[in-house]
This record gives structure tokens, C-alpha cells and sequence, in this order.
């Protein structure tokens, strides 16, 4: 068969159980209100409900993705750090197999090779407008401020360039691998009219809950409930967006030969346990990640999967679909998902987690269908300078080892340490050895030594 296009639509620390595919069994935070388009692309394709992310941090996700490899073997374990020149991306790959390659936005520091084209909203927005303009006048019908969304705008840039890729019989001579990437679901929670009371139409007077303390025992049920529904009300945005990509696949032709993927990079904290937003923890509220994959005539119809994965799989998942080899360095780390909708066999028996972003904190863990087991070799004060002096998460008194039954304990709330050693020693053992067989190659000897 023809390669197929691929358009991969990243919204970030978007949560599956805040989708209504998802169905009514959220563990701590209520089921979701209703995203009708999540629902239509889950019903036209397959729903992932134990993707994860490796680390709760934006870059490092992405890294992975793009490289189908661990953050502890890519190198970019921080936002701050750029991704090395020797490590081979997805757009690499697609570009020299003869992809179109084009970005809405740019990418962090080595991530960005292999696009053609890059900045695509650039190209919607007009620099001597002060705001959003040109969509505005393009969706009469649509607020200002909700024009100057991320998913408004990453939209209507896909939009027109699928529209203008239609037009030309030379760029339609190849397929194209389409990237973008909207932080709306990102804190702080900041939904445009009407989204902004959706979920919370009562008057709220109280403290600004748009991006909430990590840590936060002191919030009332009414500030967690508003602080809630900000969120869900960027959910609903990003689902009326999806709408139009998805109307646009249609009348352009374009849905039976793209493969459409639309993920997130991590989840994000609403207040179990008191948390918020992405404190250092390997917790299932952070780490687990949206993503919906449709290919027509490839992958089946309304199928959901609790098979484990990873968001690196995604990598393997795109070559495959696309008949390209995998680099050797992504063997063995990443793979298909094409199994688990075929429903042949799972893919991970587990998941490696890892934490290195706040200073004086570093941890790694493993996930089964059951268990949970971390281990911080390092807690010190956790803070995010950045987004308020007031933010501090403490981890004195917290064990450097915990362990959870996620069978009897989904939402994480009871560390079960000491009570199962044997599952203990099976799940250190399973740690070190993934450490040990996932490190890099050693590097080639210098000559004369």
C-alpha cells in the first residue's frame, strides 16, 4: 500500500480520563463532561487507556517520541537540555523516505531536524497585528480571545496547509508528515469565553486556581472544584478544535490515507493527594498520557486497549504503518502498537518511569499491570521558582521507596513498602535490569589507547 500521511497533533498534559471515551470510571476527579469530537476520532479508530509517559516533563516526552528511545538514553532528561546531534528523529527518518515534513510551532534545541517547515502559525498570524487577526476575519464567528488559543491557532495553520498541499498536483506526488503542538491544557487553566464557566457557572470569588501550589492541602472544596472545571473548559476547547481538523480531513479527502494521531506528552495533577499541575512524582494522574490513533483500513474501528505502552511506541508504531526500518539505537526500546489492536498480545509486560527535573531530586521507577515501585535517590526542597515563590513541595517525611497495589489502590494513596518484600526484590530486580540492558553503547575506542 502507499505510504500513508500522518498529521500527529500533540495538546500537552492533556488527560485521557478527562475524555468521554474514557467512560465514567475516573478514580478521583469525577467522570468527564462530554468532548463529542474525542468520542467521533475514538469511534473511527483505537483509544490507548495505559499510555504513559516515561517522566512528567514536556521535553523529555517529546524527545522520546521522536527518538523511540528513554529519556536516560537520549540524554534529555531536563527541559533545559537540548537533544544531541548523534541521536536520529522520526522527521529525519520520514524526510529521507520522501515526507513533506512541516511543524506549526518550533521545537526545543535539536528536536526540530528533518522539518522542512517549521513556525506554520507564523504564517496565520501577521507580525504587525497585535493579535490574532487574520483568524478572526477567517472565523467571524469565533471570540478574539479564543482565536488567540494555541489550539485555534495551531488548527487553523494545519488547515490551510492541507488546503494549500490539496491545490498543488506536485506536493500531492508525496506524503507528508504534519506536527503540531498546543499547551492550552497546560497550566495555567486560562479558557476563552464560553468555555471559561462551563463547568462552573456559579459566581467565583475566590483566590486564582488557573495554576494552583503543587502542593495544595489549604484549597476548599469550592477553589478544587473551580479549578477543576478551568481545566475541563480547556478540554472542551481543544475538543471543538479537533472538530474542525477533523471536518477539514474530510472535505479535503484527506481522512482515508492519514494517519491521525493525537496525543499528549504527559497528564497533570487535580488535586489527589493534594497535588497539582506536575510535582516530581511517579504517579498515575501525571504519567499517564492521551493517545488516539485512526488509519482507515489499517487500524479497526471503535477499539479501546488497556494494554501497557509507552509514548516512545508511538515512534515504532509510525514506522511501521509506514513500511521504514527502525535505527538500531530504538531496538529493543520502543515498539509497535499494531499488536494491541489486533488484539494478538501485549507489547510490555512493564513500564521504566524516571525523574530528574527539580533540583536536588532524582528517582526511577517501574510499572506493571499491578504494581508500582519507585525509588528517589534524592529528595530535597521541590520547588518551580518560575511559577511562584509560594510553590513549594516538601519531600521530607516522604519514603524514598514506595511501592503501590494498583489493583487494590488505584488512586495511589496507600504505600504498601515492607508489607510485600518479594514484590519488592521483583521489581528492583526488573529496574536494575532494564537499567543495565538500556544504557547506551559504550563508545568506540580512541585510537593509540
Amino acid at each position: 500500500m502507499a505510504k500513508p500521511n500522518i498529521l500527529l497533533f500533540m495538546m500537552d498534559a492533556l488527560r485521557p480520563d478527562r475524555l468521554s471515551p474514557w467512560g465514567r470510571d475516573a478514580v478521583a476527579v469525577g467522570p468527564p463532561h462530554p468532548t463529542p469530537n474525542f468520542a467521533r476520532l475514538a469511534e473511527t479508530g483505537v483509544f490507548f487507556r495505559n499510555c504513559f509517559s516515561h517522566m512528567p516533563s514536556s521535553h523529555p516526552s517529546r524527545a522520546s517520541i521522536l527518538t523511540g528511545r528513554d529519556p536516560h538514553t537520549h540524554g534529555v532528561r531536563i527541559n533545559s537540555r537540548p537533544l544531541s546531534a548523534s541521536e536520529t528523529t522520526l522527521t529525519q527518518i520520514l524526510h529521507n523516505a520522501g515526507y513533506l515534513t512541516a511543524t506549526t510551532r518550533t521545537f526545543p534545541p535539536g528536536m526540530g531536524r528533518g522539518f522542512e517547515e517549521r513556525g506554520l502559525v507564523s504564517k496565520v498570524l501577521s507580525p504587525f497585528d497585535a493579535g490574532p487577526w487574520d483568524i478572526v476575519k477567517e472565523l467571524p464567528q469565533m471570540a478574539e480571545d479564543e482565536a488567540g488559543t494555541d489550539v485555534a491557532q495551531d488548527t487553523t495553520a494545519l488547515i490551510r496547509w492541507l488546503q494549500h498541499y490539496v491545490a498543488d498536483p506536485e506536493r500531492r506526488r508525496h506524503p507528508f508528515f504534519l506536527w503540531a503542538d498546543c499547551e492550552d491544557t497546560h497550566e495555567p487553566w486560562r479558557p476563552p469565553v464560553p468555555y471559561n464557566t462551563m463547568y462552573d457557572p456559579d459566581p467565583y470569588d475566590g483566590p486564582d486556581v488557573s495554576c494552583p501550589p503543587m502542593y495544595s492541602p489549604h484549597l476548599t472544596e469550592r477553589q478544587v472544584r473551580h479549578a477543576r472545571a478551568l481545566y475541563d473548559g480547556v478540554v472542551a476547547l481543544e475538543d471543538a478544535h479537533l472538530g474542525r481538523l477533523l471536518d477539514a480531513l474530510e472535505r479535503l479527502g484527506l481522512a482515508q490515507d492519514t494517519l491521525l494521531i493525537v496525543m499528549s506528552d504527559h497528564g497533570v495533577h487535580l488535586g489527589e493527594n493534594h497535588l497539582w499541575r506536575k510535582p516530581p512524582t511517579l504517579f498515575d494522574a501525571v504519567l499517564r498520557a492521551t493517545l488516539i490513533m485512526r488509519l482507515p483500513g489499517v487500524i479497526p474501528e471503535g477499539r479501546q486497549t488497556d494494554g501497557l505502552n509507552l509514548v516512545n511506541d508511538v515512534f515504532a508504531t509510525v514506522l511501521d504503518l509506514a513500511e521504514l526500518e527502525m535505527p538500531a539505537g530504538a531496538v529493543g526500546q520502543c515498539t509497535s502498537l499494531r499488536p494491541l489492536w489486533e488484539g494478538r498480545q501485549q507489547v510490555r509486560s512493564f513500564l521504566p518511569l524516571e525523574f530528574n527535573l527539580y533540583k536536588g531530586t532524582a528517582g526511577k521507577g517501574i510499572r506493571t499491570e499491578r504494581w508500582k515501585y519507585f525509588y528517589y535517590r534524592s529528595v530535597g526542597d521541590l520547588m518551580w521558582d518560575t511559577m511562584s515563590p509560594a510553590d513549594v513541595w516538601r519531600g521530607e517525611g516522604w519514603p524514598l521507596t514506595m511501592l503501590f497495589d494498583l489493583e487494590n489502590d488505584p488512586a495511589e494513596s496507600r504505600n504498601v513498602v515492607g508489607q510485600f518484600p518479594q514484590v519488592e526484590r521483583e521489581m528492583r530486580d526488573i529496574l536494575l535490569n532494564w537499567l543495565i540492558d538500556s544504557e547506551n553503547d559504550l563508545p568506540a575506542p580512541v585510537p593509540g589507547d
